[in-house]
């Protein structure tokens, strides 16, 4: 019984720093809390024994490393799909398996690019992380994924109208 409450506490955890991410306005900001985040979740789905989920996160962790580091983004981005692919091919078990190599590629491709695009990718990737964590029963990760795709979409929409409200004044200047 301790045992699961301390897997589903490192999970929120883990999603604490993610979510504190999302509200960071720099990208470095952004990617530096990620990197914690990903060395929590690695612990989280080992106890879990969602394999997938921790290799996959294990190289998220590499990865936000290295776009924290680097100048194009997108270049390593593409640089990175060939280890999705292997990673997706060893930990193969059934489509459920592959969902983090899914999920990881759509954030992977998302941080590589503007705000509005992270978002949106953002409440894409969170999406299939959901159904993976119900999968593996990952209560922390499940409910705490459903929390940031809803956040996620309120921070697109909130800038969707403060892009047209300063439209607007551009149009009355």
């Amino acid at each position: 019984m301790l045992e699961a409450f301390f897997i589903q506490l490192v999970g929120f955890v883990a999603w604490i720093f993610l979510a504190l991410s999302y509200w960071r306005k720099k990208v470095d900001d952004v990617l530096f809390l990620q990197v914690i985040s990903c060395v929590l979740f690695v612990i989280h789905y080992y106890f879990l024994d969602g394999m997938s989920g921790l290799y996959i996160v294990l190289f998220e962790t590499v990865r936000d490393f290295v776009y924290y580091k680097s100048d194009d983004d997108l270049k390593l981005f593409f640089y990175s799909i060939p280890i999705y692919i292997i990673i997706a091919v060893l930990n193969f078990t059934g489509i459920m398996s592959v969902l983090p190599s899914l999920a990881s590629l759509i954030d992977g491709f998302s941080l590589a690019n503007k705000k509005v695009i992270v978002v949106i990718g953002g409440i894409a990737s969170y999406t299939v992380w959901l159904i993976y964590d119900i999968y593996v029963g990952s209560i922390s990760g499940a409910l705490t994924d459903f929390i940031l795709i809803i956040s996620n979409i309120f921070v697109l929409i909130t800038s969707y109208k403060e892009r047209r409200k300063r439209k607007r004044k551009k149009v009355s200047v």
